[in-house]
C-alpha cells in the first residue's frame, strides 16, 4: 500500500478553522491531537499571511482564541477540496 502523503499543521488548522470556526488552542489540541509547538507554529505563519485573526479572551482562564479571516476562508475552502481529491478527507 502507498504511503499516504503528509500535509502540514497550517494547512490542517485552515481547515479545522473553517468547521469549527472560532477556537482556543487547547479546543485545536484537543480536537486535531497536534502538538501545542505545531499549533503555535501554524497559527504564527497564518497570522502572517493573513489567513487568521488572533484574540485573547475577556473571560478567565483568557484563552489565546483564533478564526479565520475571509483571505482565509476562501484559502481553507480550496485546501479542504484539494485534501479531498487526495484523499486525506
Amino acid at each position: 500500500m502507498p504511503r499516504r502523503p503528509r500535509f502540514n499543521g497550517a494547512l490542517r488548522l485552515l481547515v479545522y478553522l473553517l468547521d469549527v470556526g472560532e477556537a482556543s488552542f487547547s479546543r485545536i489540541r484537543n480536537d486535531t491531537r497536534m502538538k501545542y509547538e505545531t499549533v503555535a507554529r501554524a497559527v504564527e505563519i497564518l497570522k502572517e499571511v493573513g489567513f487568521i485573526e488572533e484574540r485573547i479572551d475577556d473571560k478567565p482562564p483568557y484563552p489565546r482564541l483564533v478564526k479565520l479571516t475571509d483571505k482565509g476562508k476562501k484559502a481553507a475552502e480550496l485546501i479542504r477540496e484539494f485534501l479531498k481529491l487526495a484523499g486525506e478527507l
